[in-house]
């Protein structure tokens, strides 16, 4: 069976909204949302750098998967980068 575009695209949206709300649940700042999520603010710190260290997204997912008590650190250092 095939799934069309629209059904691809609609289920994108769909984990992505998904990703997003729990994201915000776990009080996830905005800057370390759209560097999961691959959005833009259209700020000028988008345009120069490298973004967001890999590290710094990795324990807000854990978070928000519930996983965070398995790190040694939690996220706090992300809210810098906002």
């Amino acid at each position: 069976m095939t799934t069309s575009k629209a059904t691809e695209n609609q289920n994108e949206r769909s984990a992505s909204t998904r990703v997003s709300r729990t994201l915000v649940a776990v009080e996830g700042p905005a800057a370390v949302i759209d560097e999961i999520l691959g959005h833009s603010s259209g700020a000028a710190k988008e345009v120069y750098g490298d973004g967001l260290p890999v590290e710094v997204s990795a324990r807000w997912l854990r978070k928000a998967l519930g996983l965070a008590d398995k790190c040694a650190q939690e996220p706090s250092e992300a809210m810098s980068f906002t």
